[in-house]
């Protein structure tokens, strides 16, 4: 049993009333090509493409994976660095609203008689 692959280009893909419903919320596209996904989006974040930027692993069209090398060398971040970024970034900025929220509560605090 082969498991189905996703879509390159969700745009490309899926029911025109949900791509009228990506262009009406914030829509991040992290992918080394302009698209249709890229046309709606408010943010596309250029990736290296994997098996010439980067390596990875590519799946054949009956899902059999297939190791794939770097050929070139564009700079582009790969787009496990740029998601890992985001998370780094998301986790900092929860740290330091924690540390925010903690530091307006002990100030209200009433003293401890």
């Amino acid at each position: 049993m082969g498991g189905a692959a996703l879509p390159h280009d969700p745009g490309a893909h899926l029911p025109r009333k949900c791509n009228e419903h990506l262009a009406t919320i914030p829509t991040i596209v992290i992918n080394p090509f302009v698209s249709l996904s890229t046309a709606f989006a408010d943010l596309h974040i250029p990736v290296a493409c994997v098996g010439i930027d980067c390596e990875g692993t590519g799946y054949r069209m009956d899902s059999v994976p297939i190791r794939m090398r770097k050929v070139l060398d564009s700079g582009l971040p790969t787009d496990e660095e740029v998601l890992s970024r985001i998370l780094h970034l998301i986790q900092e900025e929860r740290q330091s609203h924690s540390a925010n929220v903690l530091e307006a509560q002990s100030r209200e605090a009433p003293p401890v008689s």
